[in-house]
């Protein structure tokens, strides 16, 4: 009987620590403050190529077309890229569940499949919305 006891506390307790890990451990509030932020300024998410037809041009004129401003808030990361003469900005979010953005060919990738990102986000014209909402989850 005692046993019996024993086990079911520590399948109490099991229970608990795994209720504890997946909360805490899953949680990122980072993309979900960023994404509310866009929601409040109008910006759309952008989830295919399509969207991105300013970006392509971008990529063809300058094959070196390379972030402006990096985030690090830990298991998120975000990018800023900003067009010539301030045509357009476009903010891209991953986190560790998914590829990276590391590496000097980000924006080509961020064109071919924008939708295995967190965050997409782009401003056309750039008025400093993306780079606001982005500050905003740095605290």
């Amino acid at each position: 009987m005692k046993w019996l006891i024993a086990l079911v506390v520590l399948c109490a307790g099991l229970a608990f620590a795994t209720a504890a890990y997946v909360v805490l451990w899953n949680r990122d509030p980072v993309p979900n403050e960023v994404g509310a932020c866009l929601r409040e300024a109008k910006l759309p998410l952008v989830r295919s190529a399509d969207g991105l037809s300013v970006l392509r041009a971008e990529i063809e004129a300058n094959p070196r077309f390379a972030p402006v401003r990096r985030w690090d808030w830990g298991r998120t990361k975000g990018l800023l890229f900003r067009g010539e003469a301030g045509r357009f900005a476009l903010l891209a979010l991953w986190n560790d569940r998914g590829p990276s953005l590391a590496g000097s060919n980000a924006a080509e990738r961020i064109y071919a499949t924008p939708a295995r990102y967190s965050i997409v986000s782009l401003e056309v014209p750039d008025e400093g919305r993306l780079e606001l909402c982005a500050e905003k989850a740095s605290g």
